[in-house]
């Protein structure tokens, strides 16, 4: 047999070399005793010998072996001779009595493993909620490197091996694993795990004193040999279920993925909730087998699973883990009823379907060494995308792809902590840092824009043969790459090269040239992070090496797609743009013509436009030309490019600078795209939800860096903006009962009334915070309100809206409202309803409301309640001060007063929500220095364990409050001055 395994050089010293010995299948008996926290094991590895050998090396960590040996095809018997454990590398070594030659043979280890508790959600884990039963219950997580605490093992992708789980459980037990149950009986505990006549290191009554080598529990659970895997594959629950049963039916592909006629091929799927709460997995249930059935279809590949669960846990450490035939999902993303949110609703379907590629991408395909991650996760983020936009086309769902992967990933790409996708790892606590925005997000954007430039046939059919070329194998990217190439007669592995491994990305700017209205002009600057500051912008002309070691001075090559309409007519050239400087010829442009850079917003880099094209543009979006994505990632674009600015000047990226938009121009466009709203069609992209949470998290950012005196020009312009959007969708209206027919028509927005639910708040908020409510809206508001506390509202616990109207009715409604808030927090026997009011407190203007709740923060006599720590925490991620500058301004100084002259310290707890808060807005030259002073005298006076954690940023912080706003001062002159 070849030995197909390929060493990386970065990851040789923590892999095991299989030049000598290769696993081929593993039996693995455990009876785990929970109470005691170990498991009693017995492995029997079936291996090949390549070469002779003496000894062997397995991972292992926090495993005691109690015996060992070797037993070849004629059944003879290899003592161990000595163990070694390597802790530092994670591995045991045994060295055997005699050379072990080559041939197939079986390694037998009898050992001891450890049962980790909920808190170290690693290995084998106690599984963690409500009731009796999870004491019994246990859950495996053996990604990336974990399966080393269950077995000793090959724990590394490119050691795949099959196999067979036994597992010893109480009578009243229930067990899942990778592959379907074979048996199951109550036996007569006569299996015994110690070898007689064959020599160990230790006897198994030395276990714990608790256990002599035989099975003490009755129950008997054996599963059918699993499919060829990487150890991190392994999985197996023990718990109590209650499951609902479904089934995916797709045809038959053959190896050049063309469908068998007359066959079609059946994978039962279950999903697997706690009792009680089966009903609520239903979602679940339909998105798994919607999901097999989409990726089957357009990976053409059948995946050769018996069977595939899906299985809810508490306390699992990840949202889902893809172990082969055997998803599990954290409950709190698994379950759906009548409360449950519609973006809670979107990101569970995405995760199922995320996990439901990984049976391809990942454990049927497995990348070569955890480098390659992005082949898996980027692959993966990207295709439960393409499989919700075809699920649910009503949702937008490429909109939300910039919202929740581009935009976090771009900024990720621009700051100090960003890294190459395919970033170096050379250990297992270094793998758990790469599982981050860089192989996730950036992996997709770059598979994205690989299926633009090659199309979506190329994509699918490079896709199919890498999955056919390499299954049950392991494959890296250049692998990929060479199928695409193959596919699509384009060179992607010299075009896509730079973009997994270097860090940043390109900035374009494009104008249309002075005079010739048929040729434009794109230059490139690469943005990558450097260790003088988060983003750092360069121009080819300078060369330079960044922190990471990449040369800036080279160009990417960017794969381009220009689109839009030319007289009268669709107009679309692609393009690879690998220079700093670039011409290119288009048909003459009319008046009313409209060039876009970055088609459907495909590329991974941000586009400046100049003052010609931006014009036209802007003409199009009021004319419902550019689509919704390219509309929300030309204003993301714009927001951080006119942020950018100081920095590209700082580093004389002069041939650029002039097209990153000014604060005024950014401002003018926003005006200019939205002033139509009121008329416009609901189908029009100005009109989607998601295009106007963009637009008020924007607009708030400004709000808490823009300076005071500014301050009221900036809330009539926001309350401008807003208030056209907020009168034509109206307030709250009832939401259109969910279908219970098709799938595809379950959760589809038809009206927009669900998504524009939970964005409305938002708006309302920030309306609030521009004092631009009318007296009728004020009324209805705390109509709202006051039903909220009705006995009979069961919804105030979990609705976005209710939370928005306790927080708008504490503001609105003063110390009456606020003692409504009150009685409920301190007699209330709902946690989350006494959380939510709580909370909605901290928006009164009332200062006698704001006495009652700092007298109780600081546990006064006259105290009523105490509230959970975690709820001082919602207070700074909700923004609930941050909007209230009076209440703000007077906790703060109560705060400092309290501070200076109370032996007693305020927790850091207390002091970092006041804090985080207190600096929320720019500050006048005088307040900085007056808070800066506050800060430091409240530093020399505080000997609070923790505090410096929450002193240091927050000095930091005010240092440079209102920065921004005087860079900016001119411009935002200019543009009010105007108004």
């Amino acid at each position: 047999m070849k030995n197909e395994a390929v060493l990386d050089r970065d990851a040789e010293e923590w892999m095991i070399s299989t030049e000598e010995m290769v696993p081929i299948h593993y039996s693995l008996f455990l009876e785990p005793n929970i109470p005691s926290r170990f498991i009693q094991s017995r492995v029997d590895i079936s291996v090949q010998v390549l070469q002779t050998t003496q000894v062997v090396q397995l991972h292992a960590l926090r495993i005691a072996i109690y015996q060992a040996f070797y037993e070849n095809e004629m059944h003879d018997i290899n003592p161990i001779q000595e163990i070694f454990y390597d802790e530092g590398l994670e591995r045991i070594r045994f060295t055997f009595s005699s050379p072990i030659n080559p041939g197939n043979g079986i390694l037998h280890i009898v050992y001891c493993s450890t049962i980790n508790n909920f808190d170290d959600r690693n290995g084998l884990f106690v599984k963690k909620g409500p009731g009796e039963d999870f004491k019994e219950a246990l859950v495996s997580q053996c990604e990336p490197c974990n399966a080393r605490q269950i077995l000793p093992c090959w724990d590394q992708p490119t050691s795949k091996a099959t196999f067979k789980l036994v597992l010893f459980l109480k009578e009243n037990q229930q067990a899942l694993s990778n592959s379907p149950i074979l048996s199951e009986s109550i036996q007569q505990k006569d299996f015994e795990f110690y070898f007689e006549g064959v020599g160990g290191m230790m006897d198994f009554e030395d276990i714990r004193g608790e256990s002599k080598g035989t099975v003490s529990y009755p129950k008997r659970i054996e599963f059918e040999e699993t499919l060829k895997m990487s150890t991190y594959s392994l999985a197996f629950v023990v718990d109590r279920f209650e499951t609902l049963s479904g089934c995916a039916t797709v045809p038959v592909y053959d190896q050049d993925g063309n469908i068998v006629q007359g066959k079609t091929m059946s994978t039962p799927i279950a999903v697997h909730s706690g009792p009680g709460r089966g009903e609520e997995a239903r979602f679940v249930l339909k998105m798994t087998i919607a999901s097999w059935e989409f990726f089957t279809n357009q990976f053409r590949t059948n995946n050769p699973l018996k069977k595939l669960d899906v299985v809810s846990i508490e306390n699992l450490p990840v949202l889902g883990s893809e172990n082969w035939g055997i998803i599990t999902l954290i409950t709190h993303f698994m379950l759906v009823n009548s409360s449950t949110s519609f973006s809670r609703i979107q990101r569970i379907a995405r995760l199922v379907c995320h996990e439901v590629v990984h049976q391809w991408f990942g454990n049927l395909v497995t990348m070569r060494w955890w480098n390659h991650l992005w082949i898996k996760e980027g692959m993966a983020r990207y295709l439960e995308y393409v499989a919700i936009e075809s699920l649910f086309p009503s949702w937008n769902f490429w909109a939300y792809f910039l919202r929740d992967i581009f935009k976090s990933t771009i900024e990720m790409d621009e700051s100090t902590t960003t890294h190459p996708i395919e970033a170096k790892v050379r250990s297992p606590k270094e793998i758990s840092h790469i599982f981050d925005l860089m192989s996730y997000g950036k992996g997709a954007s770059v598979a994205r824009m690989i299926a633009f430039h090659i199309g979506e046939e190329s994509f699918w059919k490079g896709v199919h043969l890498f999955l056919k070329r390499f299954q049950y194998n392991c494959a890296s990217t250049e692998d990929l790459y060479q199928c695409f190439d193959q596919v699509s007669g384009k060179e992607i592995s010299s075009v896509m090269q730079d973009w997994v491994q270097r860090s940043g990305h390109p900035v374009l700017s494009v104008s249309l040239d002075s005079g010739n209205v048929s040729s434009l002009t794109l230059k490139q600057e690469i943005c990558f992070r450097n260790e003088c500051g988060p983003v750092f912008l360069h121009s080819k002309k300078v060369k330079t090496v960044s922190t990471l070691g990449e040369s800036s001075g080279t160009c990417y090559r960017v794969p381009i797609v220009i689109a839009g309409l030319i007289q009268g007519n669709s107009f679309q050239k692609e393009i690879i743009f690998s220079d700093s400087y670039q011409q290119i010829n288009t048909p003459n442009l009319s008046n009313d013509d409209y060039l876009i850079l970055n088609y459907r917003h495909s590329g991974f880099y941000r586009v400046c436009y100049d003052e010609q094209l931006l014009e036209r543009l802007e003409n199009a979006i009021k004319e419902d030309r550019v689509s919704l994505v390219e509309l929300y990632g030309l204003v993301l674009d714009m927001f951080s490019l006119s942020f950018f600015r100081e920095v590209a000047m700082a580093n004389k990226c002069y041939e650029t600078l002039p097209y990153y938009p000014k604060i005024d121009r950014l401002f003018e466009f926003i005006d200019r795209i939205t002033q139509n709203c009121a008329s416009a069609h609901v189908s029009s992209p100005i009109m989607q939800p998601i295009f106007w949470e963009l637009v008020t998290k924007k607009l708030t950012e400004i709000w808490f860096i823009i300076e005071p005196d500014f301050l009221p020009h900036y809330k009539r312009w926001v309350a401008s903006i807003l208030s056209k959007i907020v009168n034509r969708i109206g307030l709250w209206k009832p939401i259109q009962e969910k279908k219970n027919s098709e799938l595809k028509v379950e959760y589809a927005i038809e009206d927009k009334e669900i998504a524009w639910k939970e964005i409305r708040g938002k708006m309302l908020i920030l309306l609030s915070a521009c004092d631009a409510f009318s007296e009728d809206l004020k009324k209805e508001i705390m109509t709202q309100f006051n039903s909220a506390f009705n006995e009979n509202n069961n919804n105030i616990t979990t609705s976005d809206q209710t939370m928005v109207i306790l927080q708008l009715g504490a503001q609105i409604g003063g110390f009456a409202a606020f003692q409504k808030l009150l009685e409920t927090v301190e007699s209330g026997t709902n946690v989350e309803l006494r959380k939510a009011s709580f909370i909605a407190m901290f928006a009164s203007r009332d200062l006698t409301s704001l006495d009652i709740i700092f007298s109780n923060l600081t546990k006064e006599p006259e105290a009523s309640f105490e509230p959970e720590l975690s709820w001082l925490d919602e207070i700074v991620s909700q923004h609930t001060l941050k909007w209230n500058a009076e209440g703000r301004r007077h906790l703060w100084e109560k705060t400092v007063s309290h501070t200076l002259s109370n032996d007693r310290n305020l927790s850091p707890h207390i002091l970092g929500m006041v804090y985080v808060s207190g600096d929320a807005s720019a500050l006048s030259v005088s307040d900085k220095q007056n808070f800066l002073q506050q800060l430091e005298r409240m530093n020399h006076s505080i000997s609070a364990i923790g505090f410096d954690r929450v002193f240091r940023p927050v000095v930091s912080n005010a240092r440079e409050n209102g920065v921004w706003a005087r860079k900016n001062r001119s411009e935002l002159e200019s543009f009010f001055r105007n108004r």
